[in-house]
């Protein structure tokens, strides 16, 4: 009964959560707890529908993972790179950074998670930094990793059961570090290259890709996690509030 009644809170709540989110959250919230109890994921869908109808409550704006028309930076797609086609590559990349970062920063307490077992925001972080240094150093550069990375990645990306390792007690500082240090990495490979190469297939055992791909793989993975702390931020305002 108890099981019964959280569920139909939720679903009265979900109406009102799905007004307020946009589409794109809303996807994040199947992709990344549907996979949980139905008394667990009625509870998180009523804590972001809280905080949710709480701000068109007192008629504040609700944060989008879009930027708003007309930001002069969205007319940048250079990304310093010679070569034109790299340059928008490698722009709308540290776009989708800006905005893992942006929605970082709206969260207390990096190492919060809405329940044992699932991600907090800094794990994303973590696992955004590793997995964009494995592609660079493996694909891009053809296993040729940049020295000292070990001292930046002391956990593997995931745990044994396949999960985002968690990576608790390390500071915000610390977290953009790591992803500056890796990012700055990629952009001096990528901003020197030429098209040819840009384009040249890179072999391995499992598949063939080139770096032309792997920014583009790259990017929709920042976007994704991006929405996923995105996410969590919305939780834990929830739960302090």
């Amino acid at each position: 009964m108890a099981v019964v009644a959280v569920g139909a809170q939720a679903a009265r709540v979900e109406t009102a959560a799905r007004a307020a989110m946009g589409s794109r959250e809303r996807f994040v919230m199947r992709a990344h707890y549907t996979h949980l109890s139905p008394t667990v994921f009625s509870k998180i869908v009523i804590l972001v529908a809280q905080v949710q109808v709480s701000h068109h409550s007192a008629g504040a704006a609700v944060p989008r993972l879009v930027h708003a028309e007309g930001n002069e930076d969205a007319a940048r797609t250079d990304g310093g790179a010679a070569d034109p086609l790299i340059g928008q590559a490698l722009w709308r990349l540290e776009d989708a950074r800006s905005r893992a970062v942006e929605w970082s920063a709206r969260i207390r307490n990096l190492d919060w998670a809405p329940a044992p077992g699932l991600s907090s925001a800094g794990d994303p972080l973590y696992h955004l930094a590793a997995i964009e240094l494995d592609w660079l150093g493996s694909e891009v550069r053809g296993d040729d990793f940049p020295g000292g990375w070990e001292e930046w990645f002391p956990v593997d990306v995931r745990d044994e059961q396949g999960r985002l390792s968690e990576v608790r007690g390390e500071t915000r500082e610390r977290h953009l570090a790591r992803l500056s240090w890796v990012r700055s990495g990629l952009l001096a490979t990528l901003r020197v290259m030429t098209v040819a190469d840009f384009r040249e297939p890179r072999v391995l055992p499992a598949y063939t890709v080139t770096p032309e791909w792997v920014l583009h793989h790259l990017a929709l993975h920042e976007a994704h996690h991006a929405g996923q702390i995105a996410f969590l931020g919305h939780l834990h305002r929830a739960a302090n509030s």
